[in-house]
């Protein structure tokens, strides 16, 4: 009876070894559960605001990127503006330049012009076709004359409207296709040649001749004898009525080469020798009486 009562409590108590045994192991699992379960929503949560700090750093870095085209885009446009000040202000000092490889010559005499301003008030235009018929020019020649001025005149205003409506107005582009516009041709000297135009110019009232105010030292103007007065009357066998003849056929041809320079020295002409290219000198416009040249 006593075996039965021990054996029957070790059945017990093994049943409660074994219950308690089974119990805390169900209870783990379940706890291991909610663990995993709240890790993995605490997981989620910080992986939701890893991306949205992700998208916002690129949101900054597209407006950082912004900021830093308008920042390069307002430096382009002070660049720009500062460059059409230089080029007024060189307007404005009316130095003429040279625009050959090796340097540069220059008047001091801005306001002077020494080819006809063919941008002018149709009083100036009259004028001027009746100092083309006072050198007996045909009235034929001195109204296709007219139409040519008035045609590029044209063109200068076209240039104008159409700079300023895209934006370059003032700018390097403007003054360089400016300058080509002018350069283009000389009309008065083309319809009436050298010798007529040489007269027109002074009849009219307009320098027609380059004066050396002074040489500077070592250059080729001051090698082939050069001086202060000289006045350039040929340059490679062309005319010379004004500094930006010289400023052209400086830069034409090879540069090197040997040209010829006729000058006038006093009264005696003289025909000089010249490396082609910048001379070397500053230059004045003058007006000068032909026929007594």
């Amino acid at each position: 009876m006593l075996r039965v009562i021990i054996i029957s409590s070790a059945l017990v108590l093994t049943g409660t070894i074994i219950g308690i045994n089974i119990a805390p192991e169900s209870s783990n699992s379940s706890i291991n559960d909610i663990a995993f379960q709240n890790e993995t929503t605490a997981n989620g949560a910080d992986k939701d605001a890893f991306d949205q700090a992700i998208v916002r750093v690129k949101q900054l870095e597209i407006k950082m990127d912004q900021s830093e085209k308008r920042n390069l885009e307002l430096s382009d446009k002070i660049a720009s503006l500062n460059e059409s000040v230089n080029q007024l202000q060189k307007l404005i000092k009316s130095s003429a330049i040279d625009n050959s490889d090796a340097g540069f010559e220059q008047t001091h005499q801005s306001s002077s012009i020494t080819q006809p301003n063919e941008f002018e008030n149709s009083s100036e235009n009259q004028s001027k076709t009746d100092v083309l018929l006072s050198l007996g020019v045909d009235n034929i020649i001195a109204d296709r004359i007219q139409k040519k001025v008035e045609e590029r005149e044209m063109n200068q205003l076209y240039l104008r409207n159409t700079s300023i409506r895209e934006g370059w107005f003032g700018t390097e582009k403007y003054f360089e296709k400016s300058r080509e516009l002018a350069q283009e041709s000389n009309v008065y000297r083309d319809e009436l040649g050298d010798v007529r135009y040489d007269e027109y110019l002074f009849q009219s009232d307009q320098t027609n001749r380059v004066s050396i105010t002074s040489i500077i030292a070592t250059s080729p103007a001051e090698k082939i004898g050069l001086q202060t007065n000289d006045i350039i009357l040929e340059y490679d066998n062309q005319r010379i009525f004004s500094w930006s003849d010289i400023t052209q056929l400086t830069a034409e041809g090879e540069n090197g080469e040997t040209v010829s320079l006729v000058i006038q020295r006093d009264n005696s002409t003289i025909e000089l020798f010249i490396p082609r290219g910048p001379l070397g000198v500053r230059l004045e416009n003058i007006k000068v009486d032909p026929t007594n040249s």
